[in-house]
């Protein structure tokens, strides 16, 4: 049993505060670290640029303003271009990788899992989130063909993008290497970026993009609502307890293939599981 993880914003400054400010000192009206967060956590958020960046930070100005050293306000679109076309990459990679690991030891620790699968980033001050209206969301799988529209802020620009298409299929797959569930095949495009962003049906969330064929053409994936609710159920008291996972390797055939039924002298009758040793 594990306690969902939780991060904020002053414990994410500590690993970014050693960063060199790369900025001549005329131009340090915004402290380094405030800059730098705010463009991380946007950039988790789905913003895509600095315009991006900057219209999430605008929004989240008066949160920000409370946890963060922002003696002038939150920084305008010019600041963060510079900031990044600054940066040395290399000090930042070496930040946000103490900071990953960190996260990564801590839920090793709580749930003596070497890499967990459940994060959930908090608020304290609820406020944060009374500009950002719920989307409606659907109880129901959608059907096969039902036409999809995807959101995010994918790689290419720095304003919302939205691209459409239509659910190709919905079946039971591995998410990843850490479980497996229902997933929803897409054929709108989706690109790095897109991750966690909604897939919409109608006028109405049916999942989040999770993940794409990288091989393949049109082949993008959301978890749908049905998974993420249980998730949430799962972990309302304050204790994720996950799901059974087969763990030991096993490969898994589904016999659909009328041929490979015949092959194997299974009757179109029966169901189960056959095992072969």
């Amino acid at each position: 049993m594990a306690k969902p993880q939780r991060v904020y914003l002053d414990e994410v400054v500590a690993y970014f505060d050693s960063l060199e400010d790369p900025r001549s000192t005329i131009n340090q009206k915004h402290p380094l670290v405030s800059v730098v967060v705010i463009a991380l956590m946007a950039v988790l958020a789905g913003a895509g640029g600095p315009t991006a960046i900057a219209k999430w930070a605008k929004l989240k100005a008066e949160f920000l303003s409370r946890v963060l050293n922002l003696p002038h306000g939150v920084p305008g679109k010019d600041v963060f271009r510079r900031v990044l076309s600054l940066l040395k990459p290399e000090a930042f990679q070496r930040c946000f990788a103490a900071w990953l690991q960190s996260l990564r030891a801590q839920a090793a620790e709580e749930t003596g899992v070497a890499q967990p699968v459940l994060a959930v980033l908090s608020v304290k001050d609820q406020k944060f989130f009374k500009q950002c209206a719920p989307l409606a969301r659907t109880r129901t799988l959608p059907k096969v063909q039902d036409a999809v529209a995807v959101y995010g802020f994918p790689q290419g620009g720095s304003d919302l993008a939205v691209t459409r298409g239509v659910v190709s299929r919905i079946q039971f797959g591995r998410y990843y290497q850490q479980g497996m569930g229902l997933m929803v095949q897409v054929s709108a495009a989706i690109n790095p970026g897109n991750s966690g962003g909604p897939a919409v049906v109608g006028g109405r969330m049916i999942g989040l993009v999770f993940s794409r064929l990288a091989e393949a053409e049109n082949t993008g994936y959301i978890i749908p609502n049905e998974e993420i609710d249980r998730v949430l159920e799962n972990s309302k008291d304050g204790c994720y307890r996950g799901q059974p996972l087969e763990n030991a390797g096993t490969g898994f055939h589904r016999l659909e293939n009328k041929a490979l039924r015949h092959y194997l002298k299974v009757d179109d009758t029966v169901s189960g599981v056959a095992w072969s040793g």
